[in-house]
């Protein structure tokens, strides 16, 4: 969040779907020139995954995902390459079940990326894929209110109580946490 001013535009749970919702603005991405850059980036990117499936209820339900569009620019954002590589590097390796990927205002360059990825991707996620989604209006002017920094502020909040309650869950319910809770002993 702080790499991308405004990326991400809301994160909450929908009771209605019983999954937790994350909608991000493409437009916020810009061309990473470092690999300091990158790792921030990526380490964002698996939090709010992490952030988005707290519980077994939320892993089983799947996520929703929401894409703003609109004004988007690939050469912008470092072209296709860098969509590649967080796919390469995250989310190809980060498995998780999407009720829906819905992308708003989606221009030529999102259909066709969408168009050549869809067939190589699983059948979950190819169903679940949706592109060129209307509203009136950008999906910024819907959540950032009453201001972007209250809004930012807000789903910063909303991201660490969720990451709280999957780390909470991750120690009551696994195995390894105990060992790892354990005071050190001198041998």
């Amino acid at each position: 969040m702080k790499l991308y001013k405004n990326l991400v535009l809301s994160f909450s749970y929908s009771k209605e779907s019983q999954c937790y919702v994350s909608c991000t603005d493409l437009c916020a991405v810009k061309k990473l020139v470092s690999e300091d850059q990158w790792k921030v980036n990526l380490k964002g990117l698996f939090y709010i995954y992490q952030a988005m499936n707290p519980n077994i209820k939320s892993i089983r339900s799947g996520m929703v995902l929401v894409i703003e569009c609109l004004g988007f620019s690939p050469s912008k954002a470092g072209g296709v390459n860098h969509f590649k590589r967080v796919g390469d590097e995250l989310l190809n390796c980060y498995p998780a079940k999407h009720q829906a990927m819905k992308h708003y205002h989606s221009g030529i360059f999102s259909n066709v990326a969408v168009a050549i990825v869809k067939p190589f991707l699983p059948k979950e996620l190819r169903d679940a894929i949706e592109v060129g989604c209307l509203y009136d209006g950008r999906l910024d002017s819907l959540f950032l209110v009453p201001d972007a920094e209250t809004a930012q502020r807000r789903n910063y909040f909303r991201i660490m109580d969720t990451l709280k309650l999957r780390y909470d869950n991750e120690r009551q319910f696994s195995v390894l946490w105990p060992a790892l809770d354990a005071p050190q002993t001198q041998s």
